[in-house]
């Protein structure tokens, strides 16, 4: 919640300018501020706590959007994995990427699990 009297307005805009600009100086280009000026709001606790959460937003509808075509990538590795009329090197590539991603995957999804584990025991919650 940011407090009121806060330049919520230009926060905003800031914001917005460095998760769509590949960087700080085509940030400062694109909302009016200096580059010096933007550093110096990345200090202020409250600019930086929404530009955590607004990053996270982002990277949060990314990952959703990478994910609804996890299937599809999946299936497109299996098929030249079987496809014989493809290089033996590809295809082995290809099935050593299912096998290492599922490993990750797995891996991942158990670590997970265990910090959910932990966090409960603590009472921690988001």
């Amino acid at each position: 919640m940011i407090p009121t009297g806060h330049k919520k307005v230009k926060d905003e805009i800031v914001v917005a300018a460095l998760i769509t600009q590949p960087s700080v100086r085509e940030a400062s280009k694109a909302c009016g501020l200096s580059e010096t000026q933007i550093y110096q709001r990345m200090k202020d606790p409250i600019f930086s706590k929404l530009y955590k959460e607004a990053r996270r937003d982002l990277l949060a509808g990314c990952t959703v959007a990478m994910q609804s075509q996890l299937g599809q990538a999946v299936e497109t590795m299996a098929q030249i994995m079987k496809d014989e009329k493809t290089p033996a090197q590809t295809r082995l590539q290809a099935a050593e990427s299912i096998v290492r991603n599922s490993l990750k995957l797995n891996e991942r999804t158990d670590i997970e699990e265990r910090l959910e584990a932990i966090e409960r025991a603590r009472g921690i919650t988001e």
